[in-house]
């Protein structure tokens, strides 16, 4: 129904500490609040910070967060969850997602099948240095595995997790590790009982500098999209731009990486993501110095659409000179709705954009 609920980091707000809880708000697909605030974490000494959250197809909905100083006496970080109905109505108490006490789990992730069945990501700590692991859930918040290593990798770090669900439950997992020159993408993809389907998948096809801070999203059949900040490889500033990947259910990469931004000058940077169920998707950054003189950073987006059932006999529809494809007047009409030409950035002079139909005899 479009209804939609957003969460946030409030300071000195849950407790006369000064520290921070997480607050959370519903709205209708108008955005007319159907809520005031309401405090996530029951837990209120120290911080709890950085929250993550997911919801079903029935609007029930599950936020993370890290909270410091309460699953240890080590005084360092931990991630719970808490569930909600639709109504934002508590299912649960604070659930303590990591078993592993000891040092930091943090940076929390989360995606909900359209049951209410929910996996969490987060960056702990593997036989090296930081690794990430996940842990599956049911819709009443009882764990239904352990944590699960989801790097193979141990060498150096594994940061900044991403995880996308479809609407059966199986889902993947995105994070930023090292590859033959800095930083790098990876995803694997795991089954609806946290089998692994995949080893890790190396996302990004330049691995000159960094690529960075992935964020991933999935569509109801399983194909899923990684976008990722790339460093010097937009534009000769040696400014970061946004890529982005698409993939198969099976974790095959469809088409090449592609630019997602055309304005190529100065910082694009932090990427978001949100695709629908049938594999349509915008991409969102920030990016600096673009909406004014000031120098300061303005959002943009762009939106993507899905092929569909098109079958494709000359290019597939990802950065091609020329593409020929054929599919019903409704796939095609939505391909070319909202069609826009972006010539390379370098380019000068006349550009030419020629359409061709062919009813196939009909």
């Amino acid at each position: 129904s479009g209804n939609f609920a957003v969460v946030w980091e409030s300071q000195g707000q849950d407790n006369a500490d000064g520290k921070s809880g997480i607050y959370t708000r519903l709205f209708d697909a108008n955005g007319v609040a159907l809520t005031g605030e309401i405090l996530v974490n029951t837990t209120t000494a120290d911080d709890q910070k950085v929250p993550a959250i997911a919801m079903d197809g029935s609007g029930n909905f599950v936020v993370v967060w890290e909270s410091s100083n309460q699953d240890n006496a080590d005084g360092r970080k931990g991630v719970y969850a808490r569930l909600f109905n639709a109504a934002g109505v508590p299912q649960s108490g604070e659930i303590l997602v990591n078993t592993v006490t000891a040092g930091d789990q943090k940076k929390a992730v989360v995606a909900m099948d359209t049951s209410g069945n929910f996996a969490i990501a987060w960056e702990g700590t593997d036989a090296n240095k930081t690794g990430i692991y996940v842990r599956m859930f049911n819709a009443a918040g009882t764990p239904q595995s352990g944590e699960i290593a989801v790097n193979t990798v141990t060498a150096g770090d594994q940061k900044e997790p991403s995880i996308a669900m479809d609407a059966s439950g199986n889902f993947v997992v995105a994070w930023e590790g090292t590859d033959a020159h800095r930083k790098g993408v990876y995803a694997r993809l795991f089954d609806s009982a946290g089998t692994a389907q995949s080893g890790e998948i190396a996302v990004n096809t330049t691995t000159a500098n960094d690529q960075k801070k992935p964020v991933v999203e999935m569509d109801d059949d399983g194909d899923f999209v990684v976008a990722w900040e790339s460093k010097s490889q937009d534009d000769v500033d040696g400014k970061s731009g946004i890529y982005l990947q698409q993939f198969d259910a099976t974790g095959t990469a469809i088409g090449v990486e592609t630019l997602a931004n055309t304005e190529t000058s100065h910082d694009q940077t932090e990427a978001a993501i949100t695709m629908d169920g049938s594999g349509n998707f915008t991409v969102l950054w920030e990016s600096k110095n673009q909406d004014g003189t000031d120098g300061k950073k303005g959002v943009f987006g762009q939106r993507f659409v899905s092929t569909g059932d098109l079958t494709f006999s000359v290019g597939d529809g990802v950065a091609d000179t020329n593409v020929t494809f054929t599919g019903t007047i409704t796939d095609i009409n939505r391909i070319l709705d909202g069609l826009k030409f972006d010539p390379d950035p370098a380019f000068t002079g006349l550009a030419t954009l020629q359409i061709v139909t062919d009813d196939q005899g009909h």
